[in-house]
């Protein structure tokens, strides 16, 4: 497990002493409403950088963050476990570090009941991934959040792959 978050985010320490280009703005998240479980359906940006299939349970916490038990495949079929600390930041932003590693994390879309479009930013590697509520792929729902998505940052990161997550 640990040999494969190294290769997953050991791709962004490269990059991670380098600002971003270009950081989008970021909608205000009520993490209480947030809270619960989220699927990946869609993602925009390079597949090497981030696990395709996860499934994040998320907690609110007492500072305005939140945490989440985030369950990713590794490639290989297998399902592993990381606990991630999403840390308030200004702007309606979360930073996310994890060995050493800072992530800035932007909202694009929430429906607190049916899907968020999120955007990390390190350096020049940028990533955005639609989660739904729902394990089933729905792509009126997808769509949906896309557009909205696209309000806010009208240019997401190429390329874009639709997940079809039946490991959870």
């Amino acid at each position: 497990m640990i040999s494969h978050l190294v290769l997953v985010f050991g791709l962004f320490a490269i990059a991670s002493a380098q600002r971003c280009l270009d950081n989008p703005p970021s909608l205000p998240l009520d993490v209480e409403k947030f809270s619960g479980t989220w699927y990946a359906q869609h993602r925009f940006g390079r597949p090497f950088v981030t696990p395709g299939c996860f499934r994040a349970n998320c907690s609110a916490t007492a500072d305005n963050g939140y945490t989440a038990l985030f369950e990713y495949n590794d490639g290989l079929r297998q399902n592993q476990t990381i606990y991630l600390v999403f840390e308030p930041k200004e702007h309606n932003r979360f930073l996310l570090t994890f060995n050493g590693t800072r992530i800035l994390v932007s909202y694009l879309a929430v429906d607190y009941d049916s899907y968020a479009v999120f955007y990390d930013c390190v350096s020049d590697v940028y990533f955005s991934y639609v989660l739904t509520r729902s394990k089933t792929r729905d792509d009126a729902v997808i769509e949906r959040a896309i557009t909205e998505a696209r309000k806010v940052q009208p240019k997401l990161p190429s390329p874009s792959k639709e997940l079809n997550c039946d490991i959870f």
